[in-house]
């Protein structure tokens, strides 16, 4: 029996007044048996684990580390989508152990040749296979075709797949063509290639083995047929040659498979909380981060040039000021003002401004500006002053500590300094950071960088994000100390799905895991990107809309992301660009956040645990700040308010059940019920808002909720009951009170005044009865 915490309470009153040992004694066993019995009711049952971690194992030979394998760059998104988190191991570093392989649902591999050591490999992984441990083979399955023992352990392996290799490769698809396509997994964003392409032979052996893709080819001892993509009660198979479509001539790639379908099929038995970092509230996530490069260049806009004003004042006076509802996060490069390393004192008013502005988070673009972060890895300065005195050399007319000064910052209209960086990241020649007066000390990119934000910001303010730099692929160390920073961190990964990247494959997933560290990636991919490095077309950035659409449907994979430079001041086409996207979140039905609260959502993904706890019901462990949970295919199914613990609403979209739990319930409990509709509500609940809700209690008419949020507060309940209601706001410097009316389909719709995310309790009371003319909904101050 767990004791209640106002009975603890008692007993400690109890303890503090009671002078005689034995009692003393008594009560602290109670007390010690009351936490005891709390943290057994309260303990995550693992033997109820929903397992949420797919093991995915590499070549070294063909990827120095996971952020180079085809499983990061091709697969990892879509296993995110679906609720995976991935570990990757090194094969030739070892295989995973048993206590490995608890939490594992799969192993994937994408070998695209045989393993040195294979004999160790297919052992394990037949022996793991046999312990009911699904398989994702993607290409070679491990071994040579040579040898028997090479044959026996593959075939002893494939058959937990339903397969059989013969070992034989069909090299002429003139002589071959498919037998079944399964449309619904085959010709995802291109159709197959009129010719199939070479395969290996393989053949079911599993009678209930679903063939997806099969081609019938002639052999010199007749007709046969091998399968190309399979799924089965074991796992997923796909011959290489069947994964996707690359056009050399261009450099691009289109899915043949269809990979969420596919490894749906492989990992999903039955349907559980997806945890989701795209929507909150209901609604699709949106934030906006600046990178401060180019905080010093002089602006290029007729309006501006004369005066010889920052980009960072166009930012400030064209994209900032007049967007107070939309919430973004400016990172300085910290060396920009730094005078000792090259920087220069004339950008720092314009900062503190910016920074000073309500919807401003602040943050660290580090403070030298490291293009290159694996070369300070294992730093040394004598190689760092290769790369200087090369580089002076290429300049000429330029002394080795002018470069040091300049690179990173442009000086004079002309913008020379600019064209001299032009983004260095790329090709050998390129400085590996932007200010190298002295050598490199990490605690100076990371910590003081940080410091130095936090000491030109207004009371209450605080950096606690690192918008990595250059090739935003930093080490190890580099991310634990923004992690000891108390920092979260972001930027990498440059999504793009739209006519140039044409494929889901151009998305990354959110992270990108480096040792013990993991690097949140951004959400959307820069104007770097769109303008030829800063070359131009500089209205480039125009085209974000199509990645924009194109990750939100069919499938919203990610949030609304606006990412730029502080250097998209100097030209006005860019300017407009920005200003296009920061309209259409501003009027669209969209959920606006910090970028370091993005970062904290992604980052939670990881963590979270869920127990299941019966049919369709499941206690959620350990979430952090993530507060969204989908259900896919969910037509049939809505929250069951009776059974859930913690849940304030739901929403629909594509197909899609979109669940939002409340942010003040330490382990709340989703439970679902099958429904033809949602027409017999049981209680108020959130359908979508533009502010973040919690502590919602549903009373007998009406109900109260804390909220809090950038710009008006538009938020549709349901469930409401018919009738005129009174809502009250109260905030820390203000309050409201507005009147509002639910019609017969259960609806309130409220749009609260801007309280500037500062927190508020609203309080909704039914007033009366509804009458035939409707109230307007305005409130009064």
């Amino acid at each position: 029996m767990v004791l209640p915490d106002r009975f603890l309470a008692v007993l400690i009153d109890c303890l503090s007044i009671m002078r005689t040992s034995v009692y003393r004694l008594i009560l602290s066993l109670l007390i010690v048996a009351w936490a005891s019995a709390s943290f057994a009711a309260s303990s995550f049952d693992h033997s109820r684990n929903v397992k949420r971690v797919v093991v995915a194992l590499y070549d070294g030979r063909d990827a120095r580390e996971p952020t180079f394998t085809q499983v990061h760059k091709r697969l990892e998104l879509p296993l995110n989508y679906l609720g995976y988190s991935v570990e990757y191991h090194d094969v030739r570093k070892g295989l995973p152990d048993q206590h490995g392989m608890e939490k594992a649902v799969a192993v994937l591999t994408w070998f695209s040749r045989p393993l040195e050591d294979w004999r160790t490999y297919l052992t394990w992984a037949e022996e793991q296979a046999s312990a009911g441990v699904r398989f994702i083979v993607v290409g070679h399955p491990g071994a040579s075709a040579g040898g028997m023992e090479a044959k026996a352990l593959t075939n002893a392996f494939l058959a937990h797949l339903g397969l059989k290799s013969h070992f034989r490769y069909v090299a002429d698809g003139f002589r071959a063509e498919y037998s079944k396509i399964d449309p619904n997994i085959i010709g995802f964003e291109r159709d197959l290639f009129r010719i199939p392409k070479p395969f290996d032979h393989y053949t079911p052996i599993d009678p209930n083995l679903n063939v997806h893709l099969s081609a019938r080819f002639v052999d010199v001892d007749g007709l046969k047929e091998s399968v190309l993509v399979s799924s089965g009660v074991g796992g997923v198979f796909v011959q290489i040659a069947y994964t996707y479509y690359y056009e050399h001539s261009i450099d691009r790639l289109r899915w043949i498979i269809n990979p969420f379908e596919l490894l749906k099929t492989a990992l999903a038995d039955e349907p559980f909380p997806i945890p989701d970092t795209t929507t909150l509230s209901g609604q699709r996530m949106y934030f906006s981060h600046v990178d401060g490069d180019g905080w010093n260049n002089v602006s290029l806009i007729d309006k501006y040039r004369n005066r010889k004003a920052l980009s960072s004042e166009v930012l400030l006076h064209e994209l900032i000021e007049p967007y107070p509802d939309l919430p973004v996060s400016i990172a300085l490069v910290t060396g920009d003002f730094d005078t000792l390393v090259g920087g220069f004192k004339k950008g720092l008013k314009v900062a503190k401004t910016i920074l000073a502005q309500p919807q401003v988070e602040p943050a660290s673009h580090t403070h030298t500006h490291p293009f290159k972060w694996g070369f300070y890895e294992n730093y040394k300065r004598a190689d760092e002053q290769k790369y200087l005195d090369l580089r002076a050399q290429q300049v000429g007319k330029w002394s080795g500590k002018a470069v040091l000064e300049n690179v990173g910052t442009v000086v004079g209209a002309d913008n020379s300094a600019l064209r001299l960086r032009r983004y260095m990241s790329g090709g050998t020649e390129g400085m590996p950071r932007a200010f190298m007066r002295f050598p490199f000390k990490l605690d100076q990119e990371i910590g003081n960088s940080l410091k130095f934000v936090d000491s030109i910001v207004p009371e209450g303010k605080e950096a606690k994000l690192v918008q990595w730099s250059g090739d935003t692929q930093p080490f190890e160390a580099a991310i634990r100390a923004a992690r000891k920073a108390g920092a979260r961190n972001m930027n990498g990964g440059d999504p793009r799905f739209d006519l140039s990247n044409p494929s889901i494959a151009y998305v990354p997933p959110l992270s990108r895991k480096v040792g013990d560290e993991r690097q949140i990636y951004a959400a959307a991919s820069n104007e770097n990107t769109y303008t030829n490095d800063w070359t131009g077309p500089f209205y480039g950035f125009a085209a974000l809309g199509e990645t924009l659409k194109n990750t939100e449907s069919p499938r919203r994979v990610k949030p609304f992301n606006i990412y730029y430079h502080t250097y998209s001041g100097e030209h006005l086409n860019s300017v407009k660009a920005i200003r296009t996207y920061l309209d259409l979140a501003r009027s669209g039905p969209y959920t606006p956040v910090k970028a370091s609260h993005y970062a904290a959502i992604a980052d939670s993904f990881f963590d979270v645990r869920l127990e299941k706890r019966g049919s369709l019901r499941w206690a959620v462990h350990d979430r952090g700040e993530l507060q969204t949970y989908r259900f896919d295919q969910a037509d049939n199914l809505s929250v069951d308010w009776a059974r859930s613990e913690g849940v304030i609403g739901q929403n629909r979209h594509q197909g899609s059940l979109y669940v939002a739990l409340d942010s003040a319930v330490a382990v709340p409990v989703i439970a679902l019920r099958k429904t033809e509709n949602d027409a017999d509500l049981e209680r108020p609940f959130l359908e979508a808002a533009r502010w973040q809700i919690k502590n919602v209690h549903p009373e007998t008419c009406g109900l109260s909720f804390k909220a809090q949020g950038f710009g008006p507060g538009q938020m549709t309940w349901q469930g409401v009951k018919p009738g005129l209601y009174s809502v009250s706001v109260e905030g820390a410097e203000s309050r409201f009170r507005l009147e509002a009316s639910v019609d017969q389909g259960g609806e309130l719709s409220l749009t609260l005044p801007d309280v500037q995310n500062r927190e508020t309790f609203v309080q909704v009371n039914c007033t009366g009865p509804l009458r035939l003319s409707k109230m307007n909904g305005e409130g009064t101050r």
